[in-house]
């Protein structure tokens, strides 16, 4: 017979407030492109339901090959940075041409700032450097100029915050910058030259927007090209250029060589390394005043294993790639321990759709803009979270969560059973209120496989005991919102 696990929930215990964009994802402007977002149930009601509260523009890498318009800057009109027939995006998609020509109509940066306002959403932009550092190949790869970059990206501040009054405040420079995965990676030098050239002169055009750095997940990675004996990308960046940082970006893709479900199910893996190490690099580099100041946003996140794509050939141990039941757990493991994070402001999971993805764990929508499981993991998570999160001991029972609001003593408990068996599971509420009504929901499937897992409603209690009792069933998530009665 399963022990009863205790979980002990004390409202008193406040962790840090849950900031209004805390949970974001990031869209496609080519993918998600005009006839794509009207299929179905339409883009914006798939938004909606997932209850995203910031957007990524134009997207991840697909930054670095973009340009928001051309002169004279008076309207969106967007263009490929870097083209030819080995261009990433030509590549990866037949939705545009070697020459750059777009075979349907993308998402450009006037509809994206409509979306944002309809889903109600901060946006964030990423500002591409990669195609000025591309090597030209006639005929082949073809990039653009340092001066035409920092030219679109100072335009683009000017007519979003300046023309159009959008008051976009969060500008992230360049997509992983530092590594052989960018369209070019860029020396620790080059990179701090261009953030401090870019920081000066956008701000001169709007001095209340932020600046964000890009950085790797380890504090002590040298850039790809850089090699072995180039300075640690950090230290140099934040050495010479925090004053102009005002948030250090990182993305955590934490999964690698997990090999199977079976690696979480003999694990409690701590997902807020990146965040931890993004920490320690700022107290080591920074100024003190900097280092307290700068905050810390993951700008893509998600339970891919790199180990099992084709970018890391030779790796025997990568955890297949499916948009399944025991892929949206991890996923929601991995938000939860984010959220409890007090530096971090920002998570946003990756992405919206990838190009025809066979496997889909890319995507959160499917090609009628239906929630998949990542997606519906978002859900989850911002249908019930409340405006401050609890600390939690460690639980014996599995990953758990709690948040709480103050005002109108609303809580909300999420616990999760990553384990093939049901568990029992006995709720502690420590100095809540005397009397409370409680209502479960329960996302589950037909095991950590299950391509189509169900949100569906659970149990529903009203008590003045400080004690529930719970069977959690096997590889589900059990959310249950309590409310405080007279």
């Amino acid at each position: 017979m399963d022990t009863i696990k205790k979980v002990i929930i004390d409202p008193g215990q406040i962790k840090h407030p849950v900031g209004a964009q805390a949970l974001g994802l990031n869209v496609n402007f080519l993918a998600d492109h005009a006839e794509m977002r009207r299929r179905g149930q339409g883009y914006v009601a798939g938004l909606c339901q997932m209850g995203v509260r910031s957007l990524r523009y134009p997207g991840g890498e697909k930054s670095n090959e973009y340009f928001w318009s051309q002169p004279p800057w008076k309207s969106p009109r967007p263009t490929l940075s870097l083209t030819g027939p080995e261009a990433r995006l030509v590549m990866h998609s037949h939705l545009v041409s070697a020459d750059g020509e777009f075979q349907v109509k993308p998402m450009d940066f006037d509809e994206f700032i409509a979306i944002c306002r309809e889903v109600n959403a901060e946006p964030l932009i990423c500002v591409g450097l990669g195609s000025a550092y591309v090597k030209n190949r006639p005929g082949r790869l073809q990039g653009s100029t340092r001066a035409r970059v920092i030219e679109n990206a100072v335009e683009w501040v000017r007519y979003a915050n300046k023309v159009k009054g959008y008051g976009v405040k969060y500008w992230e420079i360049g997509n992983e910058s530092y590594w052989r995965g960018s369209v070019a990676a860029l020396t620790a030098a080059d990179y701090t030259r261009d953030l401090l050239e870019l920081a000066q002169a956008m701000k001169a055009v709007d001095p209340t927007i932020l600046i964000g750095a890009n950085g790797h997940v380890e504090k002590n990675y040298i850039s790809t090209a850089d090699a072995d004996e180039g300075p640690i990308w950090w230290q140099y960046l934040l050495e010479h250029a925090s004053a102009a940082i005002d948030f250090v970006v990182v993305h955590p893709y934490p999964c690698f060589e997990w090999g199977s479900y079976q690696y979480y199910l003999k694990h409690k893996p701590v997902f807020t390394d990146a965040v931890d190490q993004a920490v320690n690099a700022l107290r080591s580099w920074a100024s003190p005043a900097d280092a307290k100041r700068i905050r810390i946003l993951a700008t893509e996140t998600n339970t891919f294993d790199w180990a099992a794509s084709d970018f890391y050939r030779g790796y025997q141990t990568g955890w297949k790639w499916r948009n399944d039941l025991g892929h949206a757990l991890v996923l929601f493991d991995l938000l939860g321990q984010h959220l409890m994070h007090p530096r971090l402001d920002m998570l946003q999971v990756w992405n919206t759709r990838w190009f025809e993805s066979e496997s889909k764990l890319e995507d959160v929508l499917d090609n009628n803009n239906e929630l998949l499981p990542s997606g519906q993991i978002l859900q989850l998570w911002t249908s019930s979270l409340q405006s401050y999160m609890i600390s939690l001991p460690d639980q014996e029972a599995g990953p758990a969560f709690a948040s709480y609001s103050p005002e109108t003593k609303a809580l909300t408990v999420f616990l999760a059973n990553k384990q093939l068996k049901e568990r029992s599971v006995a709720l502690v509420l420590d100095h809540y209120v005397p009397r409370w009504r409680a209502a479960s929901n329960v996302f589950t499937g037909n095991g950590a496989d299950d391509e189509h897992p169900v949100l569906k409603p659970g149990g529903t209690w009203q008590s003045r005991s400080p004690f529930l009792s719970l069977q959690l069933p096997p590889t589900s998530i059990t959310v249950i919102t309590f409310e405080a009665q007279k």
